[in-house]
């Protein structure tokens, strides 16, 4: 979508500007799991739609949370390759799971999910199997020893 700036005239930099500050509000929110302590490890992950294409941005994997810049993420496409050449990788597992929201919720715009200890009790809801349960109790008893 372009924006009127003068009558008669349409900014060609109307995409690039809300992209950027898709790009601003992302690390952003990366800095709100890190202030909570909800980031025990690399393997979490936000993502935002970017206005346009159905593009989305991702971390670079191996950045922690407090390392994400808006500069510094990688912008790919539903099918997992690169929109732009940039350096870094994005988690295939968590593009797996982004994407898939993505592609099915337009209304999605920023998806995030972390693996912290104290989210395992998600798990326990009479819904879930109890093998799952039994797995989720294992992982506390590692971490609590």
């Amino acid at each position: 979508m372009n924006v009127r700036t003068f009558p008669g005239t349409v900014s060609q930099h109307a995409p690039a500007a809300k992209e950027r500050r898709v790009r601003e509000d992302l690390a952003a929110l990366y800095h709100v799991p890190f202030e909570l302590g909800w980031c025990e490890h690399i393997y979490n992950h936000i993502t935002a739609r970017v206005p346009g294409p159905q593009d989305i941005l991702i971390n670079s994997f191996g950045l922690a949370y407090n390392e994400v810049t808006a500069s510094n993420f990688i912008k790919i496409n539903l099918d997992g390759n690169k929109v732009v050449d940039v350096p870094g990788r994005a988690n295939a597992r968590g593009f797996t799971i982004h994407s898939s929201v993505h592609a099915a919720r337009d209304d999605a715009h920023f998806i995030a999910h972390t693996h912290t200890t104290a989210g395992v009790a998600v798990p326990f809801s009479e819904d879930i199997l109890a093998v799952r349960r039994a797995r989720c109790i294992a992982r506390l008893r590692r971490a609590s020893t």
